[in-house]
């Protein structure tokens, strides 16, 4: 978003409707804290251009305070925020203006425009003198500048300190005239005394790298001889590499002193011994004059939410006015710790920030924290960023409309509708433009949360390997987002057609999401059975876990037949026999259901989970008791219902669930007593063959319990478990 171009006295005058009225630079007061999303876009930026302005020249700005406001201005790269810059520098006195001078100095593309003022700033105040003279040096592929600066430095008239300053700047300007002025200077104590000599020798290693030549006028005089035959562009080819291994040097000790001073901040926040403390120095970092530290301050609260839940109260504010930091570094951290804390109360700080951040990945930070900070309120303006200059932007703003697609269409169908068209309109565009694909693909599956079924034809159509695997696998995408039914053909029919296991993954999961069980359980089963048609091993298990989420929907039937059809594959087949039993449940089929949790206590038995079968199995034996079913009925039940006690080592109740069935039926004698016999017998024999203590307790322990049984069992039983107690406690007394 862009506004006319004003001066600042217009942008003044226009912000008066907006806030108070802004008289002059140096004579303002506060504006007002009206909400920004009750604005214009145009009004929000005018309001912040306002706000920088009274920070940049009112009179109870620090200093420190003025430089940042000029940074920020400088960031906008706005003519409206350059226009204030400019009046800053011409007429809004000392300070302003130096604040100013220093952003440019320190700005890697500074606007022409600002030549000329900072020309009339040279032989100033030394700090803003300074300041120029950095300044100036940016623009040093302007001959005019070049000369204007060779001649200060030569000018003897001029104040050492000054001339001193302006050397230093010509330092960083690459260039034959400059680099023989600086030589003439460093060979000529007449022109200056030594302190201008030294500064020239230094001038001359920050130009060319020559660390080892120092302020040694003879090796300087032997460099120049070395190269004074070459052309200007041979000369520069000579002089760049030594600068850039220099430039490179300095970066990387830039670099690692950073690392250490992270490392060194993080570790002063760890050791604090109170929450108080810790608090205290994130407030600190956020409020530093350094990028670097605030960096680390806006990270710190991001660590702090994410470790305890909780960061400083007062960081919400600071966080909120670093939205707009100078630094793009610490806006995109800011950006990504907004996101994390999920602060509604920064909304409007990031929607004026995103209409005039200038750097691509931190307008992607915002755009993600906006999305799920702003919601729907956020929309608009993702969909003006939806055709941002900047791919990448414009990328973030699909991916970010996807998210809220669902919302969109529950709140306003009609809006859900129009963007659905309009990202149609972008995928077709991005097909005949170079490097759009991720666009394209972002904006596909944006569409398919949109639920506008006029543009399901048009999604299939793209369902063709000439396409790429990342728009074939949107596609998919967005068709099982969009979860029409009709899509469901176009998916079976394209599944054993895809090349790529990537994209089958997402055509499975567009089927799961469009296909009743029905349609879909044997075209997944083709890819997870005993004889898969897939090899991917991850393919086969998506569909195994697709199969599986439709099961809750499938008719009684279908499961059944599931049921029997998986019964070589218990892993499997539980998971059929579980959605079965809560189906039949729901319906109160209560005898098929006695019926199916009996086969199910059997599959659990051969999954080895004999605890989950004894719950099954006596659910179904509950239900044939309560119905008054004969024996016959129930004699296989209480079998595997003993079984499925004793194998999970259910002591106590396989020993009550004895004396039930012996006190309600005497037969019952010759079917618990074998089984509990049997049973101690195999813990005993397996402990005593692999020496393991734990199952000959465990035989004790049986033993013990089936003592306790009334009507008791037979005498036969009971000596032949006294003989095994008797084997069990030798051996265990023997070790």
């Amino acid at each position: 978003m862009s506004v006319t171009r004003w001066s600042v006295l217009t942008v003044v005058a226009l912000a008066a409707t907006v806030a108070v009225p802004v008289r002059a630079l140096g004579q303002a007061t506060a504006p007002t804290t009206a909400p920004l999303t009750t604005l214009t876009p145009e009004q929000a930026v005018l309001r912040d251009l306002e706000r920088l302005a009274i920070q940049l020249g009112g009179r109870s700005s620090t200093q420190p305070q003025r430089d940042e406001a000029a940074r920020r201005l400088a960031a906008r790269t706005s003519p409206e925020a350059r226009d204030v810059l400019m009046h800053a520098l011409r007429d809004g006195g000392h300070d302003p203006a130096l604040a100013v001078a220093r952003t440019l100095a320190d700005d890697p593309r500074p606007d022409p425009a600002f030549i000329q003022p900072l020309l009339g700033a040279l032989g100033s105040d030394p700090n803003l003198h300074e300041a120029a003279a950095r300044a100036l040096a940016r623009f040093g592929g302007d001959e005019a500048v070049r000369t204007r600066l060779i001649a200060f430095a030569r000018d003897t008239r001029q104040p050492v300190p000054a001339r001193l300053a302006v050397i230093h700047a010509l330092g960083s300007i690459v260039d034959r005239n400059v680099a023989q002025t600086l030589l003439d200077l460093l060979t000529d104590e007449a022109r200056g005394g030594p302190s201008i000599q030294n500064a020239a020798g230094d001038a001359l290693v920050e130009m060319t790298g020559l660390s080892e030549n120092g302020r040694n006028a003879q090796r300087w005089r032997q460099w120049s001889t070395a190269n004074a035959g070459l052309s200007d562009v041979a000369w520069k080819a000579v002089v760049y590499p030594g600068r850039a291994t220099r430039l490179e040097a300095a970066e990387q000790r830039y670099n690692r002193l950073n690392a250490e001073l992270e490392t060194i901040l993080g570790e002063q926040y760890q050791t604090a011994p109170t929450a108080k403390e810790k608090n205290a120095a994130i407030m600190r970092y956020l409020n530093a004059a350094s990028a670097d530290v605030r960096l680390v301050g806006a990270r710190l609260v991001r660590d702090s939410f994410i470790g305890t839940g909780s960061y400083p109260p007062q960081a919400e504010n600071r966080l909120k006015d670093l939205v707009g930091d100078s630094d793009a570094r610490v806006r995109m951290e800011v950006a990504r710790t907004l996101k994390t804390i999920n602060f509604r109360g920064s909304l409007d700080e990031m929607l004026v920030q995103l209409a005039e951040e200038q750097d691509p990945d931190v307008k992607t930070a915002l755009i993600g924290a906006v999305a799920q900070i702003g919601g729907l309120q956020s929309v608009p303006l993702l969909r003006r960023l939806l055709h941002d200059p900047s791919l990448r932007v414009a990328t973030a703003a699909a991916e970010s409309l996807k998210t809220l697609g669902k919302l969109m269409y529950a709140a306003d169908p009609r809006l859900a509708h129009e963007i659905a068209q309009e990202l149609w309109e972008l995928v077709q565009r991005g097909g005949q433009e170079q490097g759009a694909g991720d666009l394209t693909a972002a904006a596909i599956e944006a569409i398919g949360p949109l639920r506008d079924p006029t543009l399901l034809l048009s999604l299939t159509k793209l369902l063709d390997r000439d396409q790429s695997e990342r728009t074939r696998s949107a596609v998919l995408r967005a068709l099982g987002d969009l979860g029409d039914p009709h899509a469901v053909e176009t998916i079976i029919r394209w599944l054993p057609e895809e090349p790529s296991p990537a994209v089958r993954l997402d055509a499975i999961d567009a089927l799961g999401k469009t296909a009743t069980f029905g349609e879909a359980a044997d075209n997944l089963y083709r890819y997870f059975g005993p004889r898969p048609e897939e090899q991917n091993a991850e393919v086969r298990q998506r569909a195994w876990v697709v199969f599986k989420s439709l099961l809750p929907g499938a008719p009684k039937q279908q499961l059944f037949d599931w049921s029997q059809r998986l019964i070589s594959d218990p892993q499997r087949r539980i998971e059929v026999q579980l959605a079965l039993n809560a189906k039949l449940l729901q319906d109160k089929d209560l005898e098929p259901l006695a019926l199916s949790q009996q086969a199910t206590g059997d599959t659990y038995m051969k999954l080895g989970r004999p605890d989950q079968a004894a719950v099954n199995f006596r659910a179904a034996l509950d239900y044939w008791k309560a119905k008054g079913a004969e024996s016959s009925v129930t004699e296989q039940l209480v079998g595997q219902l003993m079984d499925a006690h004793l194998q999970s080592k259910q002591f106590k109740q396989a020993c009550t669930f004895a004396s039930e069935e012996i006190a309600a039926n005497r037969a019952q004698q010759e079917t618990m007593g074998s089984k509990i016999s049997n049973e101690a017998d195999r813990l005993y024999t397996d402990g005593d063959r692999k020496g393991d203590t734990a199952e000959l307790k465990d035989a004790l322990a049986l033993i013990s319990e089936a003592t306790k049984i009334k009507p008791s069992l037979d005498e036969r039983y009971r000596d032949h478990l006294t003989a095994t107690r008797k084997q069990v406690q030798e051996r265990l007394g023997g070790e």
